[in-house]
């Protein structure tokens, strides 16, 4: 996997790209880095362009694990993906995630103007069913 983050030209977010095979490893290091980036910069929030994404080698109970301690929740985090692939597996993120402030889109433009709006989208407004205490419970 190689991820990149820069300034997004248009926006002025900060933008993490992320392209090729995606590890669990190597995608927790590059969100660590562009939240500590984040961080430095006070910055409102991240863009996170998944559209050169060619597989997601994350299994779904790691997926589960990993989620709610991805992003900070005070903190809006766009993923946006035209590819079928990206969007799918960062829409189970989400969903695992338990957090309002992180979307997923598939354009540009629908992510930048999630970031910059002032209350919550209800594109992110979502309930879950079966509650989270069902999906996460590993008893027999």
């Amino acid at each position: 996997m190689e991820s990149t983050l820069s300034e997004d030209e248009v926006s002025s977010f900060l933008r993490l790209t992320v392209s090729g095979e995606v590890d669990y490893t190597s995608f927790y290091q590059a969100v660590t880095e562009a939240e500590k980036l984040l961080d430095m910069g006070n910055r409102a929030g991240l863009l996170f362009d998944g559209n050169k994404i060619d597989r997601f080698n994350i299994p779904n109970h790691i997926c589960q694990q990993m989620a709610p301690n991805l992003f900070h929740r005070e903190r809006k985090v766009a993923f946006f993906s035209a590819a079928p692939l990206a969007f799918g597996m960062a829409r189970v993120i989400q969903t695992y995630s338990f957090n309002n402030n992180f979307a997923v889109f598939k354009t540009y433009e629908e992510a930048v103007e999630f970031l910059v709006a002032n209350t919550d989208s209800s594109a992110t407004d979502f309930t879950l069913s079966p509650p989270p205490s069902a999906i996460l419970n590993t008893d027999p």
